[in-house]
């Protein structure tokens, strides 16, 4: 359990990783692991955040929004970021995905899997890219403005409850 902020250059190198809770702090360092069963930060992650999960992670939870790089194997459970996901925001899960959240996603921000991904949510605007090999079994937006969603094979339901301008399904 880390309290407080987990600071740029700062790297944590570990096997397995139990839960790392990072309090009332952002995340601007590295973190790499085999596996994870939670990661959850109290902020943000920064631009020079790293989260690298070489099998997969549980859970990954940011209280704050994301401009980092995550290279995640699976993920078992959620993958929260309750605000944006910002420009620089690059997010790749090889494999499949139970559950993925954002507050936003900034243009420039990039979420792709090389699997399936049961649930996706963008509660507020989507300006960036949510891409899927796989297919995604549900897609609720709230609102869309230049963003892009590519499902591949096997998808099923995309909503958007707000105005859609300028998106991209496919």
């Amino acid at each position: 359990i880390v309290d407080g902020s987990f600071g740029e250059g700062g790297v944590m190198r570990a096997p397995l990783i139990g839960d790392i809770d990072v309090s009332g702090g952002s995340l601007s360092g590295t973190i790499e692991s085999d596996e994870a069963e939670s990661i959850d930060i109290g902020g943000d992650g920064t631009d020079t955040a790293e989260i690298t999960v070489v099998r997969g992670a549980g859970k990954v939870n940011f209280d704050g929004g994301f401009d980092g790089v995550m290279d995640l194997g699976w993920v078992s459970g959620n993958l929260d970021v309750d605000t944006t996901l910002g420009a620089t925001a690059d997010i790749m899960i090889r494999h499949d995905a139970k559950s993925v959240a954002f507050g936003g996603t900034d243009a420039g921000s990039m979420v792709t899997t090389g699997g399936y991904v049961d649930t996706a949510t963008i509660g507020g605007t989507h300006g960036g890219v949510l891409g899927t090999k796989m297919g995604l079994g549900s897609v609720r937006l709230e609102a869309v403005d230049g963003g892009v969603v590519t499902a591949g094979l096997d998808s099923g339901s995309l909503s958007v409850r707000g105005a859609s301008v300028d998106g991209l399904y496919a």
